[in-house]
């Protein structure tokens, strides 16, 4: 991937610290569908970056102990130069960049299963980064087409054999730009990225941003996260928050415990007890999901997560909370 590296960076980053707002703008939080293993959601991101900088956190944060304190992290992270490598790189800095998505940023993953397929092999993560970009779609997307041509003009000058060209395809009377990794036996398409109507998708292969495109031009395209109580039955309360983000344990819970049996096979440990009944007996089997959200203002910032997951087991232990341990109706003689 050539020009994904600093564009999903770059997004990422304004994901973290926020954007600004327009009511006009495509609402990316209206397009993430249902069905995603994990996703993050900042649906109104300058609201949320006006608001960092007023909150208790966002003043912590500029604290100069803080700061003392934090310093081999931000030495290490070269956090006091990504301004200066964001207008290097893209001709903005951090907050003019994130004015380029006024209708929201999203990130999210179709599949955890996926993820780690692709980490393993050599193909590419179904990740895909959402910027409702609106009126200044224009703005963003040459932006991404001068990072590419950058790219390009980077690889011309190189003596090294491309790994990579640039292709584009029509779908739906919409121009899809394609990286072709070409130094394979045969070539494949990967890192992808599309303008549709105000939204701007960047995907890890074609199939995704194809998806994104039918999403945005098909309004029954499908439930979206934010709106579905039936995904996790968390659904409701996801909307109206700052930041949202959402995970899907069902398909994650037995990923881990795969993981964590087979660690235990490799070292020979685990004193004979068995992972999965464990796993069963808690009732991690009946996880479904973990959410949570965020909420800044001017003297408070709430930090939630909520759990969504069958009444048994551990949870059914920590659902009865303070209250009186139930009583048999029928008492022996």
């Amino acid at each position: 991937m050539r020009i994904g590296y600093v564009a999903v960076g770059s997004i990422i980053c304004s994901v973290i610290l926020a954007a600004v707002a327009s009511a006009e703008a495509p609402q990316v939080a209206e397009i993430v569908p249902a069905d995603v293993d994990a996703a993050f959601v900042v649906p109104a991101p300058a609201q949320l970056h006006a608001r960092w900088q007023r909150s208790p956190l966002g003043a912590l944060w500029d604290d100069a102990e803080v700061h003392a304190f934090l310093a081999p992290l931000r030495q290490q992270l070269r956090m006091d130069e990504w301004d200066e490598f964001l207008r290097e790189h893209s001709g903005y800095d951090l907050g003019e960049l994130l004015e380029l998505a006024p209708g929201g940023i999203a990130f999210y993953l179709e599949s955890f299963e996926q993820i780690l397929d692709a980490a393993e092999g050599d193909e590419s993560p179904a990740v895909v980064v959402l910027a409702g970009a609106g009126e200044r779609a224009d703005d963003l997307e040459a932006l991404l087409l001068d990072l590419e041509e950058d790219e390009a003009d980077m690889e011309r000058s190189s003596d090294d054999e491309p790994q990579y060209v640039d292709v584009e395809r029509e779908y739906r009377d919409v121009t899809m730009r394609i990286e072709r990794r070409v130094d394979l036996d045969e070539p494949r398409d990967e890192f992808t990225w599309v303008r549709v109507e105000g939204v701007i998708a960047l995907t890890g292969s074609p199939a995704l941003a194809e998806a994104v495109v039918d999403r945005v031009l098909d309004s029954t395209a499908g439930d979206t996260l934010l709106s579905s109580a039936e995904v996790s039955g968390a659904g409701a309360k996801l909307n109206g928050h700052d930041a949202v983000w959402y995970g899907n344990l069902k398909a994650l819970m037995p990923l881990l415990l795969d993981a964590v049996s087979e660690g235990i096979e490799e070292s020979g440990g685990g004193a004979g007890i068995d992972p999965g009944l464990v796993y069963r007996a808690l009732g991690l089997d009946g996880t479904r999901s973990m959410y949570g959200w965020l909420d800044l203002d001017d003297s408070a910032a709430s930090f939630e997560v909520g759990v969504s997951a069958e009444d048994r087991g551990l949870f059914k232990v920590v659902s009865l909370g303070n209250k009186p341990a139930p009583r048999p109706d029928l008492v022996p003689v």
